[in-house]
């Protein structure tokens, strides 16, 4: 991998959503803060969140790829490849449940702590789209985690430099979570991390993720008398 730059690497996703910054929601915060927004432009903003979730994923994806054409980075590097894919599909699933049964944990004995800031928001909307999204963002995000893994890694940074500093701007990503989602976020970042460490495949990682993500969703949606 020659000339690798896990700085860059580093900046591909947080430059992705921002270039993909919601219109509606950025004419809003630049004329009024942080005030609410009304119901009337709320309903407007996630309209447009639903197609600029995926915008964000496609530019992170193309930005990731032409870094491994310009490095002529292997696609088995960053763990695309099926090797074990039975044995990563177990671990994956494995993984994903105990971070299920962590939640429900959370979710019930802490109820306040284990919700975001942003709760209200995947309260509306399908289940169907929100599980698209889910889905398509653990194989981008988790391909981007593996990636800064791998560039990190080629220039002499130990494992666990890499883990804890994709780690740490994963979590930064999403302070809207408030300070436990956002930590919870970096900790599951870790967590895949050290997945591809071990395993070297994307299978594991994505699972985990995914898993992790329809916990979520679950408890988030779930009535607060039935919590």
């Amino acid at each position: 991998m020659p000339h690798p730059n896990p700085y860059l690497a580093l900046a591909t996703f947080p430059v992705a959503s921002l270039l993909a910054l919601n219109p509606v929601r950025f004419s809003w915060g630049l004329h009024h803060g942080f005030e609410p927004m009304p119901v009337s432009v709320r309903d407007k903003a996630e309209s447009v969140d639903r197609y600029f979730y995926f915008l964000v994923y496609a530019l992170t994806a193309g930005f990731v790829l032409g870094l491994m054409w310009r490095s002529n980075l292997p696609a088995a590097r960053v763990g695309l490849r099926v090797e074990h894919w039975g044995s990563n599909l177990a671990i994956g699933v494995s993984a994903g449940g105990l971070l299920v049964l962590l939640q429900a944990l959370i979710h019930r004995l802490l109820p306040t702590l284990g919700q975001p800031k942003t709760t209200d928001r995947f309260q509306r909307r399908s289940v169907g789209l929100w599980v698209l999204v889910f889905l398509v963002a653990a194989a981008t995000e988790e391909f981007w985690i593996a990636y800064c893994i791998v560039s990190m890694t080629a220039t002499g940074r130990s494992g666990t430099t890499a883990v804890m500093v994709t780690a740490v701007v994963f979590g930064a990503m999403h302070l809207g979570y408030r300070l436990f989602g956002a930590l919870s976020v970096a900790a599951r970042a870790a967590m895949s991390a050290i997945l591809f460490l071990w395993l070297g495949s994307l299978i594991p990682m994505v699972l985990f993720h995914f898993m992790g993500n329809l916990g979520n969703l679950y408890w988030l949606r779930r009535p607060a008398g039935a919590r």
